[in-house]
């Protein structure tokens, strides 16, 4: 597999928080059962690394009291690794470009961003990684 990973592109709408909420309570989480080849490509490390884009607040912010990021963008990661049945690590960033970079380079396999065109040009070259 070494350097023939796939940029995997998934386009997503958003939906009214309640109708995700109600969806969610509908479906039973279950596990993904992946190839080790397909795990490999997702969580090479062995873990699943989300890159978050805190600069567009409707897919991530950061928690006042906390300061651990939340939102969208944490919870499709999360909910990602519980299915691969792989742990979590998640790298924050304060700009879209810096949490785009971040997947891009491989530091990270998943990131969510808002869809524009100059970003989308530079993901097009990503060898492997997940971007919603």
């Amino acid at each position: 597999m070494n350097g023939s990973r796939i940029l995997h592109r998934i386009d997503i709408a958003l939906v009214p928080v309640r109708a995700v909420s109600r969806l969610r309570h509908s479906i039973k989480a279950h596990a993904i059962p992946l190839s080790e080849t397909l795990l490999d490509a997702f969580a090479p490390t062995g873990v699943l690394r989300g890159s978050i884009n805190l600069g567009n607040p409707v897919l991530a912010h950061r928690d006042a009291a906390s300061g651990a990021p939340g939102g969208v963008s944490v919870d499709l990661t999360r909910e990602l690794a519980s299915r691969f049945g792989v742990g979590i690590a998640l790298s924050a960033f304060d700009t879209a470009a810096q949490s785009v970079e971040t997947v891009t380079h491989e530091r990270a396999d998943v990131g969510f961003f808002a869809i524009d065109p100059l970003p989308v040009a530079r993901e097009s070259r990503s060898p492997r990684r997940l971007m919603c």
